[in-house]
């Protein structure tokens, strides 16, 4: 099958560094990173299972409830 296909210079770039390290065509070095790359994307790789790690802090020395007492305490009476 012939198509046009517009490719952006850094990928032509490494398409014919990967071309002259293998002794290929441009069409055989398009169609070999084609189909490795295709492949790839139908393995599943498995995914490692997310942990969110905790860490205990203690009780909070002020209430958090209230922001403008928050930033009172953080920032000064001056914050407004």
């Amino acid at each position: 099958m012939k198509t046009t296909v517009t490719l952006d210079s850094d990928v032509v770039a490494k398409l014919k560094d990967y071309q002259e390290e293998k002794q290929l065509s441009f069409k055989e070095a398009v169609n070999s990173c084609l189909r490795t790359g295709l492949s790839q994307r139908l393995i599943k790789k498995p995914r490692k299972k997310f942990v969110q790690k905790t860490y205990k802090t203690g009780k909070a020395k002020i209430n958090l409830d209230n922001i403008s007492e928050v930033l009172a305490i953080i920032e000064g009476e001056d914050y407004r």
